[in-house]
């Protein structure tokens, strides 16, 4: 997919001619937290060629409280600012939880049009945009993240896994296991016992405050893998949003690694939703055997690019 362009005349699937102005944006405000409009902001998301959950207000009022954003027009465009100070600077840096951010726009942009954007962020900052913004970015860190489209049959999608993740559906379907709804308490407490070694005290809360205001969204949804006893042996919390499903925070107790609980309940999530137009984002990563897990239930890397400038003094700053 790609949003920017050098050409001030570009042919739209629709033969339709889509006349981009060249001319440098008007209105560029920089609005605090306390004067954004907040209906019309996640309007502007919410219809953007780019859309992204983590661009909403109540995803961001979760992992970084006080953030600010640059507006263009009356909410035509817009790049959420995770702005921070500290020594008397202002910086901005990706907040945890939040993959994706960047420009946000109704209709396409030029080049030239969205680097006039870029070049109002701060003297410091390390901030991630969304996949639809990689034309713009081009030359920068691309990050990668891997979403798998469940539009085909299940035995299509099922044939695309890899051998090894066959093998893995076939050993969890040995174990007499289910997949069940769970309560955010239960999920949290399970999230808790069993990811202390990479989930700590500063991250809980955020996933928190998170959860709960993707809760009152409307978009949270808990799943786990339970065995016979009951007892949760694998669990994700899942945003839905813009015809994804966000998996988040994936968690899986040692029985259930043993059991291929992750793979079992991953299996039935596009079992049940084949044939649907339902992308599962699994969030990256870089990481190769995560990477390589994702890989095998055929999911493919939508690219994201990263932007940083000055990040040294980050290093002072104690970031």
């Amino acid at each position: 997919m790609f949003v920017y362009h050098d050409f001030n005349q570009l042919e739209l699937p629709n033969n339709k001619l889509f006349v981009s102005s060249p001319r440098s944006l008007k209105m560029v405000r920089l609005l605090s937290h306390s004067e954004i409009d907040f209906v019309k902001y996640d309007e502007c998301i919410e219809k953007s060629m780019q859309g992204k959950v983590y661009a909403m207000s109540w995803y961001l009022d979760a992992v970084s409280p006080d953030w600010s954003a640059y507006v263009v027009g009356d909410y035509d465009v817009v790049m959420p600012v995770p702005l921070k100070r500290k020594f008397g600077l202002v910086y901005a840096l990706q907040p945890q939880f939040c993959q994706q951010l960047g420009i946000f726009s109704k209709s396409w942009l030029s080049k030239l049009q969205a680097r006039e954007l870029v070049g109002k962020l701060p003297f410091l900052y390390r901030l991630c945009f969304n996949s639809g913004n990689i034309d713009m970015c081009a030359g920068k860190t691309a990050r990668p993240n891997y979403v798998l489209d469940l539009s085909a049959d299940y035995e299509l999608l099922n044939a695309s896994f890899s051998l090894q993740c066959r093998r893995n559906v076939k050993k969890a379907k040995t174990f007499v296991q289910r997949v069940a709804e769970i309560s955010r308490d239960e999920y949290l407490s399970f999230l808790c016992e069993n990811a202390g070694q990479w989930m700590g005290k500063v991250q809980i809360p955020v996933l928190t405050r998170l959860i709960d205001n993707a809760i009152s969204a409307g978009c949270a949804e808990f799943v786990a893998v339970r065995d016979v006893q009951d007892n949760v042996l694998a669990a994700v919390f899942f945003i839905r949003w813009g015809g994804r499903l966000y998996y988040l925070s994936p968690v899986s107790s040692e029985k259930g690694r043993e059991f291929q609980s992750m793979t079992f309940l991953l299996n039935d999530i596009v079992e049940r939703n084949a044939n649907s137009s339902l992308l599962i984002d699994f969030e990256g990563s870089a990481i190769e055997s995560i990477r390589n897990f994702y890989e095998g239930f055929g999911a493919k890397d939508e690219p994201y690019p990263m932007l940083e400038k000055n990040m040294w003094i980050a290093k002072i700053l104690g970031k």
